[in-house]
């Protein structure tokens, strides 16, 4: 199954002048075999306490007051309707079924806002045909089995933290 989204989001400064990005991605997924699906729930457990440990550190690194300032400046910045909009897309996500096979993700961005930069990107942006990115993951092959630690070798200058 294909599914196409597509967001756009277009700044104007106070010059009048516009930029716009936008944030295409397109995914094909097939359905979930019993296999995937045990590889997917060993995928969640480890993606959850990834989550959460890395919220735990932005917490202990980020002054609260300055997750607050950012979160009001987002909150200002868009209108209601735009807040809606992109929770809409979360919502829309939600509702893809299948296993990822094929995600393509691509951003554009055009214009002139703030004195030409796009969004302070400078010269990349100025009339430039190419995307500022594209990317493309595949699945070739999923399986759960049995791997070797000797798979999983650390660079040398990595060393354990202890607590």
């Amino acid at each position: 199954m294909q599914s196409q989204g597509v967001l756009t989001l277009v700044l104007e400064d106070s010059a009048r002048r516009r930029s716009t990005s936008t944030l295409t991605a397109e995914l094909w997924t097939t359905p979930v075999t019993p296999a995937m699906q045990a590889g997917r729930e060993i995928e969640q457990r480890f993606e959850q306490e990834a989550a959460r440990a890395m919220r735990a550190e932005f917490a202990r690194r980020v002054p609260v007051e300055l997750r607050e300032l950012a979160d009001s400046l987002f909150a200002q910045a868009l209108s209601a309707a735009d807040r809606a909009a992109l929770f809409d897309v979360e919502r829309d996500l939600a509702n893809i079924t299948g296993q990822p096979v094929r995600t393509t993700l691509r951003w554009d961005v055009r214009g002139q806002a703030c004195g030409g930069s796009g969004f302070g990107l400078g010269p990349l942006t100025a009339g430039a045909s190419a995307p500022l990115f594209a990317i493309t993951h595949e699945l070739r092959r999923y399986e759960v089995a049995p791997v070797r630690d000797s798979s999983f070798y650390l660079p040398t200058h990595y060393r354990q933290r202890r607590k």
